[in-house]
């Protein structure tokens, strides 16, 4: 799989899924793809090996994401019976833990980590709206 928008076009229309219904999520995902290469190359980190790399930890951040507003919507916890009177842990919040430890484990490989970037001096600068 790459994270080219051509290829994901094409992968979609041979599955035969509706690529209106997913578009903005395929912009997100590729223009997270760009910005994470984009943030190795400043840094000359980057070599063609991580692209596999920065697919999985895209993919794994578009996952943790759908799970987490999936979640908000149905709970935290949710019936598991059919006359629903039993209740139990939602099985998303497995999910949504499991991608948070592939980003760390990914981000890291990658030089990605709060400390990594710090040491690499790649840290984006953000306005806080304080005058300092």
């Amino acid at each position: 799989m790459s994270l080219r928008k051509q290829e994901i076009l094409q992968l979609f229309n041979e599955l035969g899924i509706e690529v209106q219904k997913h578009e903005f999520h395929i912009n997100r995902m590729v223009k997270r793809f760009s910005s994470y290469k984009r943030i190795l190359k400043k840094a000359n980190r980057y070599m063609v090996e991580d692209d596999m790399l920065i697919e999985s930890l895209v993919m794994c951040e578009a996952l943790r994401d759908r799970t987490y507003w999936k979640m908000v919507i149905e709970g935290e916890t949710v019936f598991v019976d059919k006359n629903q009177t039993i209740k139990q842990k939602n099985h998303l919040a497995s999910i949504y833990n499991d991608q948070i430890k592939h980003i760390n484990l990914i981000s890291k490989k990658l030089g990605l980590s709060p400390f990594d970037r710090n040491e690499l001096k790649i840290e984006q600068e953000h306005d806080d709206g304080f005058n300092d």
